[in-house]
């Protein structure tokens, strides 16, 4: 089937007539010559006009075919035919439709929203099929969710399918859902393949290609906040399900690799990147409270990162707590992509807050949810006989049992009850060992679940009774036995940079230093262990190690006057403080999660103990389930449906227990260049386009079966190179009459012999 893109120029066909009409109206020029005789005369013109009209035939054949060929070449014709059917028969097409369904997609510009452009594309692309046409849809999340799997001619209900779909709060990967497109066209045959993205400028969903542009500094992919909970700190959110559209097929892995050998013959696609061109955002990125561990009517601090991409301008960032406007800021040029709010003293509990900035054009990353965790006294476990913990309860406890902000519980090592060491925020061991079997296996199980381990060795135990406790930092070799008690010897700082001495503060005039008359000595130290701090001589005084998600503490020296003078120094009181407080910012709450399909948390979790179900910020019920694993057991929220404040119900009221908000690395909007999505797919056969009508253009006239255009004018230049060849041998060979003849002196005509 014939198509004209430029059907106008057909009328330039009828200049195919003037070679002929300049061919009639040439007239032959007789030449009278008077002879007596014109027997030769009409033999030479009979053979010499004989070649001169084929001549002729051929140079107007040539020249009217030259004609024909650039008009029909400048009307742009196009044939459409399938690898082996007809010349002329129609080619049914297979097409596959990649779309994009990330959060950028719900990016506005004015009054125009990305979505419902990228929504009309494909749609247009479904009613440019015709009958015997099948399609494939494939939604390209942070997984692949396909529409319509196989190719189908229902083309109705893929018109239904595509006005219901939304978008998700999700990131995108378009290589494995190119490749899933790609492979549902495998069994196409001889029908025409085409696979249709439509995506926004982004370059974010590219990133599988190799080919991401790199991203502002401001928008460096964020890592989750704090941990949800002991068992997991470095996986805050342990996703077992990505988000996706919700559809009767299942999701596809995003795992697939794009390989462009696969599909580089018989495949062309079209690649439509809608939305514009220069997007401007200002997001909300992260924040985090300083200290970590919130203490009742005590100081603190939120630091708010930022990101802006493109032209944007200054705006105004608010904090709320607890729905009530806290402060403002202003957001400047100067303001470095950074701004700290000062938070008010909160009362014991769990208190709503997030951060909001003006409207733009990406609502997402606007406000950010989050909440604030504050404890009104931090519960310590000291395992120790009542005579060895004289010294560190008092230290916990300056004030009395029920004064300050620590509250120490101090138990015989055999009186312990193992199972409820959860609770605590640390555990000491003052002259503990030999421990009970169940003691010992529970605390090494408390800090590998995230817990802090402070040791004190003592006159009960011998090296040989610390060897079955396996998370200690090194190994106890023997009780080491000073000469003269009376000598101090300076401590020096081995690791300053160390968490537990990131806000350590020495009293005015306080030297660091310590008379020791006996002490522990520990070789073989853990591959994952490291000191402290040292005394004269560079021996351990303090070591650590991390275990599991937690940290265990371990002195050389007692935690009694019998060993040094440690516990009467001015320094012993901020010591144990800081590592308490350390140890409770380890297990603290999470400010806040991410948005994910499924959410897992350990059942020991805080604010969900005898949780069946929360609320989400519209106020539907999620489900809550518990999953019995042999690792423990985990609690499982699915589903949560937007980002917001999730609260439970408790002693009749809705309490927060989580805070959600979308992943942010949607919010970087760096756009992707034409020929790098070219470069990305790696195939001949890419054409970009910036909307719907350029893409239908593009569609028509380079549509598997190639425009004819650039054949028509390759023929014609050839046709012109023989026309002119045979008019420069007409003009060369072509002899006059004249020329064949010649008279001798007698009068007598005689015709040269050719």
């Amino acid at each position: 089937m014939w198509t004209f893109l430029n059907p106008m120029f057909l009328y330039a066909l009828a200049a195919g007539a003037i070679p002929l009409i300049l061919h009639l109206l040439k007239r032959q020029q007789a030449v009278t010559v008077h002879f007596s005789t014109l027997r030769f005369l009409k033999l030479a013109q009979k053979k010499s006009s004989r070649r001169m009209k084929m001549e002729n035939f051929l140079l107007w054949l040539l020249r009217t075919l030259i004609l024909l060929l650039l008009a029909l070449a400048f009307a742009l014709p196009v044939i459409r035919t399938s690898s082996f059917g007809t010349l002329m028969g129609r080619s049914n097409r297979d097409v596959a439709i990649v779309w994009d369904i990330s959060a950028s997609m719900d990016y506005a510009s004015g009054q125009k929203k990305t979505w419902d452009e990228s929504r009309d594309v494909v749609l247009s692309v479904l009613k440019s099929l015709q009958k015997g046409d099948r399609v494939t849809i494939f939604l390209a999340g942070e997984d692949v969710t396909p529409l319509i799997s196989e190719p189908s001619g229902d083309l109705d209900l893929a018109t239904a399918q595509v006005k219901a779909t939304q978008t998700k709060p999700t990131t995108s990967r378009l290589a494995p859902a190119i490749t899933a497109a790609c492979q549902s066209l495998q069994s196409s045959g001889r029908r025409e393949r085409e696979v249709y993205v439509v995506t926004d400028g982004q370059a974010l969903p590219w990133r599988d290609f190799g080919i991401l542009a790199a991203s502002t500094a401001a928008f460096a992919t964020n890592a989750p906040p704090a941990a949800t909970n002991k068992t997991d700190k470095a996986d805050k959110s342990k996703k077992l399900a990505k988000n996706a559209q919700p559809s009767n097929e299942p999701p596809v892995s995003a795992t697939a690799t794009w390989n462009p050998k696969n599909w580089e013959k018989d495949y062309t696609f079209f690649v439509t990147l809608v939305g514009p061109t220069a997007p401007a955002n200002t997001g909300i990125i992260d924040v985090d409270v300083t200290p970590h561990l919130l203490m009742e009517n005590s100081t603190a601090s939120a630091s708010v990162r930022l990101g802006q991409f493109g032209e944007t301008g200054d705006t105004t960032l608010s904090l709320f707590i607890d729905d009530k406007e806290s402060g403002r800021l202003a957001l400047n040029a100067t303001s470095g992509g950074a701004l700290t709010f000062p938070l008010p003293p909160l009362t014991k509990g769990v208190h709503r807050a997030r951060i909001e900035c003006q409207p733009d054009g990406y609502p997402l990353d606007n406000s950010l949810f989050f909440l604030l965790h504050v404890r009104e006294r931090l519960p310590v476990l000291v395992a120790a006989p009542e005579d060895a913990a004289f010294f560190v309860r008092r230290a916990l406890n300056p004030g009395g049992e029920t004064a300050g902000s620590i509250d120490a519980q101090v138990v015989a090592p055999d009186a312990v009850q193992t199972g409820d060491l959860e609770k605590y925020s640390c555990i000491i061991l003052v002259d503990a060992f030999p421990l009970p079997g169940s003691l010992l296996l529970a605390v090494e199980q408390f800090a590998k679940q995230g817990g802090l381990v402070i040791v004190f060795p003592g006159d009960r135990a011998g090296p040989s009774d610390y060897v079955a406790a396996n998370f200690l930092p090194a190994k106890a070799s023997k009780i080491e036995e000073s000469g003269d008690a009376g000598v101090r010897s300076l401590l020096r700082l081995v690791q300053p940079q160390d968490p537990i001495f990131a806000s350590l503060k020495f009293p005015p005039g306080a030297v660091p230093s310590v008379s020791v008359k006996r002490q522990m000595t520990w070789t073989d130290p853990q591959p994952d262990s490291e000191i402290l701090l040292s005394t004269q001589g560079d021996k351990p005084f303090l070591q650590s190690r991390k275990y599991g998600q937690g940290r265990v503490l371990a002195f050389s020296v007692s935690g009694d006057r019998g060993w040094s003078n440690l516990p009467l120094s001015p320094y012993f009181l901020p010591f144990l403080h800081q590592m308490v407080e350390f140890g409770a910012g380890m297990t603290r709450e999470p400010l806040y999660t991410f948005l994910t399909k499924d959410l897992v948390l350990s059942a020991g979790t805080p604010g969900f103990a005898d949780v069946a179900s929360i609320r989400a910020p519209s106020g539907e019920q999620v489900p809550v389930r518990t999953v019995r694993a042999e690792g423990g057991d985990s609690i499982r929220i699915e589903g949560l449906p937007a980002a917001g404040i999730y609260t439970a119900s408790a002693n009749g009221e809705q309490v927060p227990v989580l805070a959600v908000n979308a992943r942010r690395d949607e919010s970087d909007l760096t756009t992707i260049k034409d020929d790098d999505t070219k470069l990305a797919l790696g195939v001949d056969r890419v054409l970009v386009a910036r909307d719907g009508g350029e893409l239908m253009r593009l569609v028509d006239s380079h549509r598997i079966g190639r425009p004819m255009a650039e054949t028509l004018m390759w023929l014609a230049a050839i046709l012109s190179i023989v026309e002119l060849f045979f008019a420069n041998r007409a003009c060369k060979q072509g002899r006059k009459l004249s020329d064949t003849m010649s008279v001798e002196l007698s009068g007598r005509v005689k015709v040269k012999a050719e």
